[in-house]
Parts: C-alpha cells; structure tokens; sequence
C-alpha cells in the first residue's frame, strides 16, 4: 500500500473561458494534456503597457481575465494567433 506521496494528482477539469459581457462560452483548456477547444471566433489582445494578453469575443469584443502564458503559447502555435507589435513611425512629418 503506496503512501500518500506517491499518488499522482488528479488532473484539472478543463479551464473554461466565457466573455464577460455577453455570456459566450469561447475557450476550454486543459493544461495537462494540451488540448483547447474553441467554441467562439476569438482574437489575442495584448495590453501595450504590461504586456497582459487576453481573449477578446468577436461577437461583442468582449474581453476575458488575463491567460496564462503557456495558453497563449499554444494558441500562438496550433492555430497561427499573433499579437502584432507596434512598428514606430519615423520621426518629422507625416506624409499625405
């Protein structure tokens, strides 16, 4: 009989991301195993300052809490999400 120590964990459920404002269901991850389901269009949206990323809903841009970065790894991997970054304009005046 094994002792406590040596019991492997029980996974974790699959973590489910859902739009805050129009209720959508639009992401389930499950860290162990890799696996995320989409159930919504979704885009990648990353605060310019901190350099958070979040879901954002595409039917009512929505944003969600931000996602861990192994999540936003994957999805940058399995399904070619990008988060531009800013290209800085050439100083002097702008042209017409």
């Amino acid at each position: 009989m094994g002792s406590e120590s040596d019991r492997q964990p029980v996974p974790e459920n699959p973590r489910q991301y859902v739009c805050p404002s129009c209720r959508l269901h639009l992401l389930s991850w499950t860290s162990h195993t890799n696996t995320v389901e989409m159930f919504h269009k979704v885009a990648l949206w990353s605060d310019f300052w901190t350099g958070d990323v979040r879901l954002i809903c595409q039917y009512c841009l929505g944003a969600t809490e931000i996602l861990p970065t192994v999540l936003v790894d994957l999805l940058r991997q399995r399904y070619g999400f990008h988060i531009p970054t800013p290209t800085p304009s050439p100083p002097g005046p702008r042209r017409s």
